[in-house]
């Protein structure tokens, strides 16, 4: 039988949805239905919760349809690429798992509305840039994807992306571990992601918008993707668009239309691992309190240098590196 909690929670969550895109919470769409049936599907609850988490369960199953049916009629406009399921609703788009003969298995992201389109097409201008460095070291260029295509469709936007098999997202993760992560995790994630930081500075790239649902993680191997250019920066323009549920964890100078800088993007990886921490260990707090400074000027500037500084705090916590398994269950 289900928790009382958690099913009160998922309750109150889909009886205030208006469109299914309101219970995503960073897992994919089939998971998010899959996650929330399991809560309050009528068979597993008290016999005093029937008859509500009926009406619940038909809701949650009526959005679920409603949401799914929009997807197959997008497949018509999208040409070569064929759609065999929803991922994920977006701030600013709507994401498909796609096949296609001369592309295999991909994803494929499209602007909700055409006043969007600029900002895939900044996607793509981050992402041939950063591809450039591959030449030199390739090594360093693992973190990020190259857009297989790009193009229009009904006057959208639309970037195909390679599909990351066994990736998943640092909010997909937090879902299952929602009191936080074991600290020895947050250190593995971090150092990935400081690397990657400092890859885009090198090219002089922000990516302004380091957030969990735009880092994926392969738990079996530790790699990780950081994906969604949307929202970059390039030669420090100033960050113009920002995702509204993030507005209060966001730096001042992106608030304020100021331009970024190397330390933007450290803030916000900060921010994020500090989210997803259970506790954090006395070591680390100097480095947070460092990075989170308000002021861009008080927090440090070299993504590479602190990942050293990072990797040196680690091994003085917990000894020499070694491998930490983190597992998700099943969905």
């Amino acid at each position: 039988m289900v928790n009382n909690k958690e099913f009160e929670k998922a309750a109150l969550d889909i009886e205030r949805a208006k469109i299914f895109n309101d219970l995503l919470r960073g897992d994919d769409v089939l998971g998010a239905y899959r996650r929330l049936a399991r809560l309050v599907h009528p068979d597993i609850v008290a016999d005093d919760k029937k008859e509500r988490a009926t009406k619940i369960f038909s809701k949650l199953s009526a959005l679920y349809t409603e949401f799914t049916k929009g997807d197959v009629k997008a497949a018509v406009v999208l040409g070569e690429f064929v759609i065999t399921g929803p991922l994920a609703k977006g701030d600013i788009c709507d994401v498909y798992l796609t096949e296609s003969d001369a592309h295999g298995q991909t994803v494929l992201k499209i602007a909700r509305t055409e006043d969007d389109n600029d900002l895939l097409e900044r996607e793509v201008q981050a992402l041939k840039k950063m591809a450039e460095l591959k030449k030199d070291d390739g090594s360093l260029f693992r973190y990020f994807m190259q857009p297989v295509k790009s193009f229009k469709a009904s006057g959208r936007r639309a970037n195909v992306l390679p599909y990351q098999k066994g990736f998943h997202s640092l909010s997909e993760i937090l879902v299952q571990y929602n009191v936080g992560l074991d600290f020895r995790h947050i250190v593995w994630m971090g150092n990935r992601l400081f690397n990657a930081i400092g890859v885009l500075h090198l090219n002089n790239i922000v990516h302004g918008a380091i957030f969990p649902e735009h880092l994926l993680y392969h738990l079996p191997t530790h790699d990780m993707r950081l994906v969604d250019f949307c929202y970059s920066s390039i030669n420090n323009e100033p960050i113009t668009t920002i995702i509204k549920k993030y507005r209060l964890i966001y730096p001042i100078e992106v608030l304020r239309k100021q331009k970024p800088n190397v330390s933007t993007d450290i803030y916000m990886a900060a921010q994020t691992l500090k989210h997803a921490a259970a506790r954090i260990p006395k070591k680390f707090l100097p480095l947070f309190e460092w990075c989170l400074a308000e002021s861009p000027k008080a927090r440090p500037h070299d993504a590479w240098g602190f990942a050293d500084l990072w990797k040196a705090t680690a091994e003085e916590e917990y000894g020499p590196p070694k491998f930490v398994q983190l597992t998700l269950a099943v969905s």
